[in-house]
Parts: structure tokens; C-alpha cells; sequence
């Protein structure tokens, strides 16, 4: 057989990467290894994944030093969304043969989905040391370091693999938004414009260039977007990209008519694609509170200044999304000794690893309802072992992931030297700015707006609980505190994370680091108070979520009442 690893970006099969020292395959086994996994594919690719995973066993029973075979039972495992066995299966593949750099890529996607960063990280490096120059290769190794902060790398892998592949739109995609995280916003523009001409009906790309800016009367693309948006498939993801893109524009421009139009629509596209169980969400919640409950006696009730050994201390952002985390990280990273983490998954991924737990989501009813059975100070040695791993010893490393906010009481107990800052922001503009976003499947509540205030009850409330329990730990910020009076609010912000004061600080601007958020055009601009009361102009549309906000006493009802006769 030749020696050419089958990857789903080639058609040709060819069962070759063998152990080193087995014997060469004979003719009929070389034959049967070959059928096997064409067949291991085309169930794959048909979506009979019972199927495949039978083709899958059979083929690994018969031949187990075939390290492709391994490799495709990886890829059988990642379709049923069970990344510990695709994680195992991709090990296995790695054992058998470590020169596979397609093999070290897939593992680094599977460690990704699953959450832990590092691994993935470790994984996407040792792919890129077998030098790579397969196009779909270098964009998958890029797509990878992206999502763990390597903004700059990941930017020359997406540029090295549309100078090699420059027909193809997912990667053109890739590379802007890589550009957009390094803040060449102009660079990553021309590429979305690049990808609107080829495919006209590129809602994501629309969405981005829409988000580059502003928009003016005698300069915007309201009439391309509509045009796309009629030659659209109506309930496809492509029409919710196009839909909030106009909404993006109208509101711009001040037609609020058509922009509430194009935004209930985008939402209600959304809806239709997406499940979200307010029942599942109550109970995870009831759950969250017991746990914390116990955690909250053992949690020391003053912040120290440093953790044990040379670890950074790290400084949580969380809170919401769309509250304002990302601005306060850029805030913290105008610090010279603070590193920017971004979204990290490493606290999550230690409570999972400690209970044995193998789950996709962020956090699900099985981790909370055992959450009292961690051992809370090796969760708080094996995270800072992580941290060091990642961005060596000393000072400090920002973590902003927003739902790190499920965690609180066991941060705080597991890392008493944790700074934990919450950000608080006022509920209509909050759930309006999520209301108004593309956020994915990530946070499938968000659609609807019974549905997202409803949430936003239940978090309130558990924040509130978590702040009374332990004053000390939790430093909450107001959102409009910081618009208001930035240079005294990030002051106090840096007092409480023990940071001497640098000049300029209160400036989102003052730093150059990248930025991995749906707006960074906006978190790099100047604090302003464009967000502050957006929702107002929308009152009347808005009815079902301050409803229920109201009915929970976060929002006043007369203030309902008079944004609506106001509009």
C-alpha cells in the first residue's frame, strides 16, 4: 500500500500507516482494510452512525496496529458526541503512529470540544511541528489556536492556508475573523466583501461587515442585504445571520420600524432551530444554589494575596453575556503584569476531571448536582498547575468566561487568593443586548424573550446569594458605574484585584492585545454610553421580557410603563 494517511479532505483510502515493525499488509488484507473503511465513511457521511461505528469495530478488531482505522473510530465517536472515546480512539492512532499530523489535529479538536484548551493547545503543536502544508490542514490547526488565545498564529496559519486554497469561503472566513481579533478590522472588512461578492448570500459574512462600524444614510448596505435576505432559504441559519446583520444596520441608521422587524425575525429563526427546556433551566439552578450552599461555610472569607508557589493569580470576569466582560478584561490587561486568559474552560474542565464526568456542554445537572463531592482544594492545585503550564509563574491572568459565574462558591473556596469580579448590568439593556446578538447554539435561552428574562431571574437571584455569602470575595461592577466614571471605577477595580495604578488604565484602547468577542470593534473603542437604555427605543416590541423582569422586582413597572408611552 502507498503511505498516505485517508483524511476526510481526501478521497483516496489507502490503509497504510501501520506500526512501525508489524509485518507489511497482504494483498486480500490490504483489500478488506480498504473496503472497511470506504464503508466506515460513506455510513459516516450518509448519518448512519450505528453503522459506522459497527464498520469502525470490526475493522479495528481485524486490523489493531492500523492507526487510520483508530483514526476514523475517532471520528465515528465525535459524530455521537462522545469525546472520551474520541479522545481515546485518537490517542490509540497517535500510539501506533506519531507522525500523523492530521491525527494530532483531530485530537486537538476533540479535546476542544470537551473543553480543556491546553490539551488541545499541546496537541495543535505537536500537528504543526510535523511541518504541514495541506491547506484544510493549516486552517483546522489555525481554527484550533484561535479558540485558545493564539490570535497571531492562528492568523498565519488562516493566511497560509487561503494563499493555498483561495476558493475556499469557510477559510476566507477564518481569516477574518482572525484579522478581527488582531484588530486589522480594515484588513478583515476587505476579506468579508471578498467572500459577499463570491457568495452573495454569505449571511455571516454580511453579519461581519455589518459589524465593522457604523453605518451612514449615503453609506451603508441595507439594499444587498435585503437582496440576500429575499434569496435566502427562510428558517436556514444563513437567513439569521442576514436578518440580524439588517437589523444591525437599521438600527444604525435609526429606522427602528424595520429593525425590530429583521430582528424578531432573525430571533424567531433561531427559536425554530434551537431547544431550550425552562424547566431543565429551573432545576440546574435549584441545584446550583444546594451546592453552593455547602460550598459557602468552607470558603475562606477574606481574598489573600497570593496563592502557594509560583502560580499567576488569577482575576475572573464573570457575569452575563453582553454585560461587559470583555471591556473590563481589556481594562485589567492595560496592566503590565496582567496577561489577558480570554475565555478560559480550565476551572470547568478540573470540577469534570475530578468527578469523572465526560460532558460537551459547559456545565449540565450531573456536574451541579454532584458539585459537593469535589475535593475543592485539589480542583484549586490542579487549576493553578494549568495556569502555570499556560502562562508560567507570577503575576496575574485574567479568566473571562461568563458562565464561570455557576462556579463562584467553589472558586472562591478552592482559590482563596481568587479576585472575582462580577459584572452587573442594568437587566432590560442586558437582555436586550443578547436579544439583539448572534450568539450561536452557546446559549440557546437567548431567542426568546420569555425564555431569556426568565434566565436572567434565576441568575440574578443566585448571584445575589453568592455576593451576600461572601462580601469579601466577590467584587461586584455596575456596567453604568464604569460608563459613567471610568477612570474612579477601574481605580477601584484594580484596588480590589491588588494592582498599582497605571495612567491611562480606565482606556480600553491602551492596549494592543486581541480581542475574542462578538463586538471588538466596539470593546476597543472609548468607554461610551451607547448601550446604556438602547432597548427603550424598542419598548413597545419588548413586552413579554420586562414582564417577566418586572414580575421578579428587577425592573420597576412604571418603568415599562413609561418606555412604552414614550415610544
Amino acid at each position: 500500500g502507498t503511505d498516505v494517511l485517508f483524511t476526510p479532505h481526501n478521497r483516496n483510502v489507502a490503509a497504510s500507516a501501520i506500526a512501525p515493525g508489524t509485518k507489511p499488509m497482504k494483498a486480500h488484507e490490504f483489500a478488506r482494510a480498504e473496503r472497511d473503511l470506504r464503508r466506515v465513511r460513506s455510513y459516516l457521511a450518509d448519518g448512519q452512525i450505528d453503522a459506522a461505528q459497527a464498520s469502525a469495530e470490526s475493522l479495528n478488531r481485524a486490523f489493531p496496529e492500523l492507526a487510520i482505522g483508530w483514526f476514523w473510530r475517532s471520528l465515528v465517536h465525535m459524530a455521537q458526541n462522545q469525546m472520551a472515546l474520541a479522545i481515546g480512539a485518537a490517542e490509540r492512532a497517535v500510539q501506533i503512529d506519531d507522525q500523523r499530523a492530521e491525527v494530532h489535529s483531530h485530537l486537538a479538536r476533540c479535546h476542544l470540544a470537551r473543553g480543556d484548551g491546553q490539551l488541545a493547545r499541546q496537541s495543535a503543536e505537536r500537528a504543526l511541528a510535523l511541518a504541514p502544508d495541506d491547506a484544510a490542514l493549516l486552517d483546522g490547526i489555525g481554527s484550533v489556536l484561535a479558540q485558545v488565545g493564539e490570535s497571531l498564529r492562528a492568523h498565519e496559519l488562516h493566511a497560509r492556508a487561503v494563499a493555498a486554497a483561495p476558493e475556499n469561503i469557510s477559510m476566507a472566513m477564518n481569516l477574518g475573523q482572525s484579522l478581527r481579533q488582531l484588530g486589522r478590522d480594515d484588513e478583515a472588512c476587505k476579506v468579508f466583501e471578498q467572500v459577499v461578492y463570491r457568495v452573495p448570500q454569505h449571511g455571516h459574512a454580511h453579519w461581519a461587515i455589518a459589524h465593522s462600524g457604523s453605518v451612514r444614510p449615503d453609506a451603508n448596505h441595507l439594499e444587498r442585504l435585503d437582496a440576500a435576505r429575499r434569496d435566502s432559504r427562510p428558517g436556514s441559519i444563513e437567513s439569521a445571520w442576514l436578518d440580524f446583520a439588517r437589523f444591525k444596520e437599521f438600527d444604525d441608521l435609526g429606522l427602528t420600524n424595520q429593525a425590530i422587524a429583521a430582528l424578531l425575525a432573525a430571533n424567531d429563526t433561531m427559536r425554530g432551530r434551537l431547544r431550550f427546556s425552562a424547566a431543565a433551566d429551573v432545576r440546574l439552578f435549584e441545584l446550583l444554589e444546594l451546592g453552593a450552599a455547602d460550598v459557602f461555610g468552607v470558603a475562606s472569607a477574606q481574598l489573600a494575596r497570593s496563592g502557594p508557589g509560583s502560580a499567576p493569580v488569577p482575576i475572573f470576569v464573570l457575569g452575563m453575556p453582553r454585560s461587559g466582560t470583555s471591556l473590563v478584561e481589556r481594562l485589567l490587561g492595560n496592566h503590565p503584569e496582567v496577561r489577558l486568559g480570554g475565555e478560559l474552560q480550565d476551572f470547568n474542565v478540573c470540577i469534570k476531571r475530578e468527578l469523572g464526568i465526560d460532558a460537551s456542554t459547559f456545565i449540565d445537572e450531573r456536574v451541579v448536582a454532584r458539585l459537593p463531592e469535589v475535593d475543592l482544594k485539589r480542583i484549586g492545585e490542579a487549576y493553578r498547575e494549568r495556569l502555570q503550564r499556560r502562562f508560567g509563574t507570577g503575576g496575574y491572568v485574567t479568566d473571562k468566561l461568563p458562565g464561570n459565574y455557576a462556579y463562584v462558591a467553589a472558586i472562591a473556596a478552592a482559590l482563596p487568593e481568587a479576585r472575582i469580579v462580577h459584572m452587573v448590568r442594568d437587566p432590560m439593556d442586558n437582555c436586550f443586548a443578547i436579544f439583539k446578538q448572534m450568539l450561536g447554539p452557546v446559549y440557546p435561552y437567548a431567542y426568546d424573550q420569555e425564555d431569556l428574562a426568565g434566565h436572567y431571574v434565576r441568575y440574578a437571584r443566585f448571584m445575589r446569594r453568592c455576593e451576600s455569602a461572601l462580601p469579601q470575595r466577590v467584587f461586584p461592577l455596575r456596567y453604568e458605574h464604569l460608563v459613567s466614571v471610568p477612570a474612579l471605577i477601574t481605580r477601584q477595580l484594580y484596588r480590589y484585584c491588588g494592582l498599582d495604578w497605571v495612567d491611562g488604565a480606565e482606556q480600553p484602547a491602551g492596549n494592543a492585545k486581541p480581542v475574542a468577542t462578538a463586538r471588538p470593534v466596539q470593546v476597543r473603542d472609548q468607554i461610551d454610553a451607547r448601550g446604556i437604555g438602547a432597548w427603550e427605543s424598542y419598548a413597545p416590541h419588548l413586552v413579554a421580557m420586562r414582564t417577566v423582569l418586572a414580575g421578579a422586582g428587577l425592573v420597576p413597572r412604571e418603568q415599562a410603563a413609561e418606555a412604552i408611552l414614550r415610544n
